[in-house]
């Protein structure tokens, strides 16, 4: 057993070294506004640290990384990977606690199943996952660490001490993620299953003494922040955006009837043609429209619709989940578990408490996402819980089904080595030469900082939403995305009266530059490809000789209002 643990170990080392190294480059919305907020606790500005929509846990984490090591701009977003795979470590380990005590609680001492539980863990953090979503790594790590201790708990000797250890690894896990406030309530009535009425209230009340010892002193901060009751605003926001189909990613105007209520900060529309949009905000951020979009969402009212979040339910459970899930491992662990369960008819054993305890947590967690929104990365812990749970229950290898489990675990080998191969071979085509996550991000950056560009200039962004979202470069050359043209060409470029229009309005808001990726800027226009990457800049600041004299001339020569004069 203990050289079956060491090979995974360092199989588990090294898959998440590999992904960790071949996503490197790769930096998200959420990362880059996690990365701000970390900067405000870093500065001592809890004012703009306090966020509705982000919960703190990681941006302390990564607040502490960046305080110690001051990466360069080579380096902040490999040491935000390198951070996520400590904590992916941590998460294995919390992990490894967990099936301890399951496996121990459920009487299920085999290595093939220690092995397949194992094999559960790899496949929902690397691919359900992955490296780069730091913060559900940290959920992951105090929901196994408080299920563990749900099951050390239920069969040992009670103690006090334990039992508010569970409340106060529920409170963390809330710290790591909104939802999880909600959830934990769900945790606390997990505990009726093997105790009843009788001992499940006082239990209960001690778990609960110590989740809100974590939990209260965040909610209440943030509370008098927002001035009203509040533990985060992410699940309101998400399910006005899914349910009630308001208007997504923060460009909400309200509509007539104010159904869904009247908003309180929206962003300004500058022009109508091409669509330009303007959310500078109070407080410093990279993209201010994602660093806390609770406050563009201020004023809306959640209206509960029976029939919209039937369909919406039905659609996550039966496109979101089975997109996310899907693939051999997984497709092929259910039918295998299926078949155990009908193989054993009456000799099957009822599920010990501890099983129908995580079962119910889990399921009714995944089924509350459901009701709103799927991703994969929110339920992977919830979903190795449910898969360890069913292993520990029906992987139970005796002389009356000796030839099924042997045939299943020969299926499970083939299964498992085809599902790690495409794990692999999807991350090894980012090593070495960087195909599957360029270096565009930093040439963007380092040129913007050579042209001149100072920590916290404005700059507008002309492209699709989505392109502007995951603006990396942004973030590591310090400036701000306070405005958005929206549009798909660059075909408005040639009408003078329109982009000097265009360019007057976003000077009057201290813009200093627009960049985009749409190629087709006519010659002449001052738009200046960024070295060889997809992007272009404009910009209206004094750019030196060398950079803008073949434009410059051209601009005098032509009257073009894009160049500056």
């Amino acid at each position: 057993m203990r050289i079956n643990k060491r090979f995974f170990f360092w199989l588990i080392f090294f898959a998440g070294v590999l992904q960790t190294w071949s996503q490197r480059n790769r930096i998200l919305s959420d990362t880059i506004s996690y990365l701000d907020i970390a900067d405000s606790y870093r500065v001592g500005n809890l004012n703009s640290a306090l966020n509705a929509s982000w919960s703190p846990f990681y941006s302390w984490i990564l607040a502490v990384f960046l305080s110690v090591f001051h990466p360069s701009v080579a380096w902040e977003f490999p040491l935000v990977h390198w951070v996520n795979f400590i904590l992916y470590l941590c998460s294995f380990f919390c992990f490894e606690f967990f099936i301890n005590k399951l496996l121990a609680a459920s009487d299920r001492h085999s290595s093939s199943v220690r092995a397949l539980l194992y094999f559960v863990f790899l496949w929902t953090s690397l691919h359900l996952t992955t490296m780069n979503f730091g913060a559900d790594l940290c959920t992951s790590i105090f929901l196994f660490l408080a299920l563990g201790i749900l099951a050390q708990n239920i069969y040992t000797l009670h103690n006090r001490g334990r039992w508010i250890l569970y409340g106060v690894c529920l409170g963390f896990s809330y710290l790591s993620k909104t939802v999880m406030f909600p959830f934990s309530f769900f945790a606390l009535a997990a505990l009726w299953i093997p105790f009843g009425r009788k001992e499940a209230p006082r239990y209960a009340l001690l778990s609960l003494a110590g989740f809100l010892l974590v939990a209260m002193p965040f909610a209440t901060a943030l509370s008098i922040k927002k001035q009203r009751i509040t533990y985060g605003e992410a699940g309101s926001i998400a399910y006005a955006w899914r349910v009630n189909k308001i208007e997504h990613f923060n460009y909400w105007f309200g509509s007539p009837d104010e159904k869904y209520g009247t908003p309180e900060h929206p962003p300004r529309i500058l022009l109508q043609e091409p669509k330009t949009y303007e959310f500078d905000f109070p407080q410093n951020a990279t993209f201010p429209l994602w660093k806390d979009p609770s406050y563009w969402m201020e004023g809306r009212k959640i209206r509960v619709e029976v029939t919209n979040g039937l369909d919406v339910m039905r659609d996550n459970l039966t496109k979101r989940l089975p997109y996310y899930v899907k693939g051999p491992f997984l497709e092929g662990l259910i039918p295998c578990l299926l078949i155990l369960f009908l193989a054993q008819g009456r000799s099957r054993k009822r599920a010990p408490p501890i099983i129908l305890a995580v079962l119910f947590f889990s399921t009714v967690c995944v089924l509350t996402y459901a009701a709103v929104h799927i991703h994969g990365r929110y339920v992977a812990a919830f979903i190795a819980m449910i898969c360890c749970s069913l292993i520990c229950w029906l992987f139970k290898p005796d002389q009356e089904h000796k030839k099924l489990y042997a045939g299943i675990c020969c299926a499970m080998a083939a299964i498992i080595a085809l599902s790690f191969i495409q794990l692999a071979r999807r991350d090894l085509s980012g090593v070495g030469a960087n195909t599957y996550y360029p270096l565009e991000q930093y040439e963007v950056a380092e040129y913007l900082k050579k042209s001149g560009f100072l920590n916290g200039e404005k700059i507008a962004y002309a492209g699709p939403y989505r392109k502007m979202m995951n603006a990396g470069w942004a973030r590591l050359a310090r400036l701000k995305i306070i405005s958005h043209i929206d549009t798909d060409d660059l075909s408005w470029v040639q009408n003078k009266e329109t982009a000097r229009n265009l360019t007057d309005r976003l000077k009057s808001y201290g813009i200093k530059a627009i960049i985009t990726q749409i190629p087709g800027a006519p010659a002449g226009s001052g738009w200046e490809r960024i070295n060889q990457t997809t992007y272009y800049v404009y910009s209206f600041k004094k750019r030196s000789t060398t950079m803008a004299s073949d434009s410059s001339s051209t601009s005098r020569a032509t009257g073009n209002p894009w160049m500056d004069p």
